[in-house]
């Protein structure tokens, strides 16, 4: 079990972490001086909110902004640092209002938990909505469109590749290899958990690599995360 301190340290590790990737990929400035990682007043939570300028070249003024937000908490095994909720913002160039946000909340109800929201607008989407009878068809922006669910959703590093490779959004030398350690480092992470929701599947997929596995899961386990 994570020790309340650890989960703290562990927490701001991953604002640091975050907050440098982004400024590692993207041209643009800090909208704060200091990275501040807050204490949930209930406990066992952390969140931080990284905000920085883009710019459509080096030397160009601002365009826009992006905004990373996480809350962190313990995993249910109570072992290891887990995503409560996260927000990925291209904001407007005042950085207010939002133009896309890739979000996930870990127990949604009624919506996917991983999803992105597109605040567009759209005529043909608007008049199939207003058909089949949404409350609010010309709101476009609370479409919840699905991504990946809890383990395989969109992380910070394909969210940078995103604004930098279609957005065009000036990067600095050297993003590429920033994004690939990311989303390596991710991925590793993900794995790991979608191992621990489904040992069943990991120890048939290892045996069919001809890998011998000793034991079986215990049935103490949290049941697994199959949340959409």
């Amino acid at each position: 079990m994570i020790a309340p301190t650890d989960l703290e340290d562990q927490a701001s590790s991953f604002a640091l972490d975050v907050s440098t990737r982004v400024l590692m990929c993207l041209e643009g400035s800090p909208a704060a001086d200091e990275l501040r990682v807050e204490a949930s007043p209930k406990g066992g939570r952390y969140a931080f909110a990284y905000q920085q300028s883009i710019h459509a070249n080096r030397q160009g003024r601002s365009i826009g902004a992006v905004k990373i937000e996480f809350g962190l908490t313990l995993d249910r095994s109570k072992r290891h640092l887990a995503v409560h909720k996260s927000s990925f913002q291209l904001l407007e160039r005042r950085g207010q209002k939002p133009i896309v946000r890739i979000e996930y909340v870990r127990d949604a109800r009624g919506v996917p938990c991983s999803h992105i929201h597109a605040h567009a607008e759209s005529g043909l989407f608007t008049h199939l909505l207003a058909q089949a009878g949404h409350p609010t068809p010309a709101a476009v922006q609370s479409i919840h469109l699905p991504t990946g669910g809890d383990r395989f959703r969109p992380c910070v590093e394909d969210f940078l590749e995103f604004l930098i490779r279609d957005c065009r959004i000036a990067a600095r030398e050297g993003w590429e290899e920033e994004v690939a350690a990311g989303r390596e480092d991710w991925r590793r992470k993900q794995t790991a958990a979608a191992v621990r929701d489904r040992p069943d599947v990991a120890i048939a997929e290892l045996r069919k690599l001809g890998i011998t596995i000793l034991g079986v899961p215990t049935e103490e386990r949290p049941p697994a995360r199959d949340r959409f």
